[in-house]
């Protein structure tokens, strides 16, 4: 499910993604049309919005988990409009009980996942693997279905 090009916006606040194409896994900076800013503090936007329907064929299973393999900045994850939670940490997998808002019997899912658009959208006492020799960071959707 996770794998191939996800729909993707960039803005303030929002819970949509628009037309921009964006490959899973891959760093923001791959997305067609480009993104300008990409990888710094910017005023344009706080986060990237992920974007991706899916079906589960048959019921949904007892246990239903998502894995986040890798987001950096963090990841907020909604499916069909109910928020899962959130996982700040930016190198390290995070998992969602997805179960209660999922859709099976071949029923569209919808998943959204929103990763901050740089370091600074990580609380400060949250790890965001700062590298004084970088000056850009590019944020990065990193999950893939296994």
């Amino acid at each position: 499910m996770a794998g191939g090009t996800w729909k993707k916006a960039a803005c303030r606040r929002c819970r949509r993604a628009s037309g921009i194409a964006c490959p899973v896994p891959g760093l923001v900076d791959q997305a067609q049309p480009p993104f300008a800013e990409v990888g710094q503090a910017s005023p344009q936007r706080e986060a990237f919005w992920y974007r991706r329907t899916f079906k589960v064929k048959g019921e949904v299973p007892a246990v239903a988990l998502l894995k986040v393999h890798k987001a950096a900045y963090g990841a907020r994850v909604f499916l069909n409009g109910i928020s899962l939670g959130e996982h700040l940490p930016s190198f390290t997998p995070g998992y969602f009980d997805a179960r209660a808002a999922l859709k099976g019997n071949g029923a569209a899912n919808q998943i959204v996942i929103a990763i901050g658009a740089s370091p600074a959208a990580l609380p400060k006492d949250v790890s965001s693997g700062y590298d004084i020799e970088k000056s850009r960071y590019v944020p990065a959707c990193l999950t893939r279905s296994s």
